[in-house]
């Protein structure tokens, strides 16, 4: 792509918005690299690569880049016998240990796709992690502990510090010294201690003189019996640096030998880096991956210009099928033709520089091989140019490069001249262009380009919309119609007399007016057919929106009537499965015994045999059998007395139904999970239902609200409390009140347990101030 182009459709200004989600430097400069490719395979591959970056992004987020640096060049020098810096170090460290955390963040990914297999690829050096995490402790610092030697040499100095301090703080607080210093401190000159002596006592200290104030009034001396120390310091000191020259080197020589692995992981993750960026851009500000086409046709559903406020851009379809060649666009000044143009021509660059592109997922283009584009006055005050001329340039320019599969964008063509030749250059510009395989999208005020493009082949006529009451540009693209001009109307509307616009109105053609007319009526046809237009698409998309919500609610049922199916079918499997066990059993023991009983009492046996198998085909049979009539919700209450059929068994309901049907049965002793699908109504359910009312009436007069649980130990209270939550639900009560008391808050404790496994409570909460405070906790039962 020619890099006029790119710069007149401000391409630099949308990657420069880009390069902000970009976490690296190296992220930020690939992104403000990028150009647009016309390789199909690349710009495919780009894209794939940009899908798969949303997926992964979407389903674990994504990772921050921000510590990576391009640090390629220094590690080449490593690999040939260089000394790295300590910064440079640093951010070897940061890179493995980046490099690390990237692989972690996507270990859990089920994915095989472009960005997981270039995060499976990453180098992960631990032993050399480890080492540089020791050694170094920030950019320009290494790490007291990056050996043992250099942790005892600093511990060292660190005590002959100590020691000389001690001693000079002796020197110095001492009465008998101090009327010879200047200042009872401990100072450094020259990388040794001193004290300040004043001038005329420096000869009754004795040691080195290393440094004279700028009045000349005070004497830094380093007393005689610390010179040795000082020394000592001197060559610990040097010690240390000589260690940590060694361990420089030697952490040098370590990422040298894996220089290759090193650098091929910044290539990927400054990659990385870079793909997440358009993604994240993408989706950010709403846009979608552009589809392809062989048939060399634009397709843009809301699109808008990238580089125009959210908030205040107007979203238009923009559509030249495989048959259209050129798109002619008239309409007022300001009404937004120069940006439906600069749109088309951003958008196609974005898309072939692997970006998303603002516009809806079904807008479909070509790959041009070429844009050429003359936007705005381009024209050189040093050369002294007219606008036409400036124009003109630049045309015969680009009408000297090859025209295949090229996009063609021009504003204003033929502007700047007289009208008449102005419009004849611009019909026989089109004209010509467009025997090629080209899309051509150009603005005019010339009526001649509407009428041409009315009766020319693959010629589109395209106008932005006016309105007229508020005299204001809509900024949406119609297609088809040719612009009308409102020069009348809105001089009307602006207040100019009917004297005037008549007396225009004799000046101008009867053709023209007619012309204008037609337009007109037009126009006010598409109106009302874009609303009936606009009424259907609303219908269609209700339906739409009432069909899958009624094939998510069948699915949703199908799924639920499905599990509590197989549910039932296990669960009586279960039961069928343990009675044949434990009837085989029976048989083989009754066996043992028939052999060594009389024949009366083997007929006896034989006939509980019998009697064993019948109930076995009965309950084998039972499992399949349907009942005759379905249990509502509303039909039970807790109490009432039910069957369960996979069980046969007769027990009373603890609990109702939840969303799934699932309940509770009290048969005997057990507490039986079931499902509203298994049980039946007995036949004097009714009549136990009338006294289960009466029953919870009555227990209700005795059942208080409220418990006291203190001094109660942890066993005692499970079953107090289990019994009272069971009595006072039978009782119909929603609120309840468990006084547990403050202290260690073991029975408070306890409590909650107890509370989020019993089936009747709903919800529960530590009292308020006045109602006990965190001594109590209040209960809403179901």
């Amino acid at each position: 792509m020619r890099e006029k182009t790119l710069k007149i459709l401000e391409f630099d200004k949308v990657l420069n918005l880009i390069q902000e989600y970009a976490g690296s430097r190296i992220g930020k400069e690939r992104v403000l690299n990028l150009k647009p490719s016309t390789s199909i395979l690349k710009i495919k591959y780009a894209h794939k690569k940009l899908s798969d970056a949303l997926e992964v992004g979407g389903e674990f987020g994504y990772p921050e880049f921000s510590t990576l640096e391009d640090i390629r060049g220094e590690i080449h020098k490593a690999m040939i016998g260089g000394i790295l810096s300590i910064s440079t170090l640093y951010d070897c460290k940061n890179l493995i240990e980046l490099s690390g955390e990237i692989k972690n963040f996507y270990k859990d990914a089920d994915l095989n796709n472009s960005i997981t297999e270039m995060v499976d690829i990453l180098y992960t050096n631990e032993a050399l992690f480890k080492e540089l995490d020791q050694a170094i402790y920030d950019r320009e610092t290494l790490s007291d502990n990056g050996s043992k030697k250099l942790k005892s040499l600093i511990r060292k100095k660190t005590s002959l510090n100590d020691d000389i301090n001690a001693k000079l703080k002796e020197f110095v607080t001492s009465s008998v010294n101090s009327k010879y210093l200047q200042d009872a401190i401990v100072t450094l000159r020259e990388g040794r201690y001193v004290i300040p002596v004043k001038r005329e006592y420096k000869n009754f200290v004795k040691g080195i003189v290393h440094d004279v104030s700028g009045s000349g009034g005070t004497y830094f001396i380093e007393p005689q019996k610390i010179v040795n120390m000082n020394n000592e310091i001197r060559v610990v000191e040097n010690e240390i640096n000589e260690e940590k020259l060694r361990i420089i080197k030697d952490l040098s020589k370590k990422v040298g030998a894996e220089s290759e692995f090193l650098k091929y992981n910044i290539e990927i993750l400054a990659e990385l880096d870079f793909i997440f960026a358009k993604a994240k851009f993408g989706k950010e500000n709403g846009y979608s991956n552009p589809i392809f086409n062989d048939d060399f046709n634009i397709k843009l559903r809301n699109v808008f210009h990238p580089l125009i406020d959210s908030e205040k851009v107007v979203k238009t379809d923009v559509d030249i099928d495989s048959g259209t060649k050129a798109l002619i666009i008239t309409g007022p000044n300001t009404g937004g033709k120069t940006v439906i143009i600069k749109t088309v021509g951003i958008i196609s660059l974005l898309a072939q520089s692997g970006c998303m592109i603002p516009a809806d997922e079904s807008s479909t283009i070509p790959i041009f091989k070429e844009i050429f584009t003359d936007i705005g006055d381009e024209q050189s005050i040093e050369q002294s140019l007219s606008t036409f001329s400036s124009h003109m340039i630049n045309i015969v320019d680009i009408l000297k490069q090859e025209p295949d599969e090229a996009l063609y964008l021009f504003d204003e063509l033929g502007a700047g001249t007289d009208p008449t030749e102005g419009a004849a250059l611009a019909m026989s510009i089109i004209d010509i262009l467009k025997e090629n395989k080209i899309k051509l999208v150009a603005s005019t005020h010339y009526a001649e380009l509407k009428v041409y493009a009315l009766n020319t082949p693959h010629v589109l006529n395209g106008s932005m919309q006016f309105n007229i009451e508020s005299l204001r540009p809509t900024y949406k693209l119609v297609l088809g119609i040719p612009g009308k001009s409102n020069a009348f109307e809105i001089s009307k509307k602006l207040g100019l007399d009917d004297l005037y616009i008549n007396k225009a109105k004799s000046f101008v053609d009867d053709t023209t007016l007619q012309f204008e007319s037609v337009l007109e009526e037009i126009e006010a046809t598409r109106e009302k057919i874009s609303g009936y237009k606009e009424e259907h698409e609303a219908l269609l998309s209700d339906a739409e929106k009432i069909r899958k919500r009624a094939d998510e609610y069948y699915n949703k049922e199908k799924e639920k009537a499905d599990k509590l199916y197989e549910k039932a079918r296990k669960e009586s499997k279960e039961i069928y499965d343990k009675a044949k066990a434990d009837y085989e059993d029976i048989i083989k023991d009754a066996n043992k015994i028939i052999n060594n009983i009389d024949k009366s009492s083997a007929r006896k046996i034989q006939e509980t045999r019998d009697k064993l198998r019948e109930n076995i085909n009965k309950l084998s049979e039972d499992k399949t059998k349907k009942r005759v009539k379905k249990v509502k919700k509303d039909e039970l209450i807790p109490g009432q007395s039910v069957r369960i059929v996979s069980l046969d068994q007769i027990g009373e309901i603890i609990t109702l139904p939840n969303e799934n049907g699932d309940l509770q049965v009290q048969v005997g002793i057990l507490k039986v999970n079931s499902n509203i699908n298994d049980i039946e109504l007995t036949e004097n359910a009714t009549q136990k239902n009338i006294e289960r009312k009466k029953y919870r009436i009555e227990k209700s007069k005795y059942i208080k609200p409220e418990i006291d649980l203190r001094g109660v130990d942890s066993e005692e209270l499970y079953d107090k409390l289990d019994k009272y939550i069971d009595d006072a639900f039978i009782a119909g009560l929603k609120e309840i009140t468990i006084v547990h008391g403050k202290g260690t808050g073991i029975l408070r404790k306890a409590t909650e347990e107890l509370l989020k496994k019993n089936s009747h409570v709903e919800s529960f909460r530590l009292g308020k101030v006045g109602e006990g405070d965190t001594g109590v906790t209040v209960v809403n039962l179901k």
